[in-house]
């Protein structure tokens, strides 16, 4: 971050606040009319960032809450026009410009992380107990391919990563990028 240079856009549905490259959110100066006539002048401020129960910071704009990575997105980018926005680095915290992109919901999808009840330890690898092997397994579009069964897990969560990366390519999120193996 410190290499970057912060920029500010401005909230295309909230032209009195803006977003900038390091993920912060602020209001503008601007002057409030009063239905009695009078106007009042509002210094503009750095918002308020929320760690929402999902992980993601959020904002409030007007009384309506917004996840931030997605105001950025929209400013720098441009419409998500139902598409997804990913955390290049799976740190949804991170909201650096540099570390969101566009992408669907598949693709967005293939970057979790591993479950937290994975038996393994591993992504993709869980034991079969009627083979009494280690089975490796992806998702793809919905649907659980097996990818074979091995006798050591480390094996089976190779395959699993040459399997993540051949079928999601940058959104691949590895056992050996997550440090759980080494290739």
């Amino acid at each position: 971050m410190e290499n970057e240079v912060e920029e500010w856009r401005p909230i295309f549905s909230h032209k009195e606040h803006q977003v900038s490259s390091w993920g912060r959110v602020r209001s503008l100066d601007r002057w409030v009319n009063y239905k009695n006539g009078s106007r009042h002048f509002i210094r503009g401020k750095l918002m308020k960032l929320v760690l929402g129960n999902h992980g993601y910071y959020q904002v409030a704009l007007k009384g309506v809450t917004h996840l931030v990575h997605r105001l950025i997105v929209e400013a720098f980018i441009g419409p998500l026009n139902g598409n997804h926005v990913d955390h290049a680095n799976g740190d949804k915290r991170n909201n650096l410009i540099s570390n969101l992109r566009v992408c669907s919901r598949s693709e967005n999808a293939s970057n979790q992380k591993k479950h937290n009840d994975s038996s393994s330890g591993l992504k993709g690898v869980c034991w079969n107990d009627g083979r009494r092997k280690w089975m490796a397994r992806i998702c793809c579009n919905g649907k659980h391919v097996s990818l074979g069964y091995f006798s050591y897990k480390e094996d089976a969560a190779l395959a699993y990563d040459a399997s993540a990366i051949k079928l999601f390519g940058d959104f691949a999120l590895t056992n050996a990028r997550l440090g759980l193996v080494r290739c």
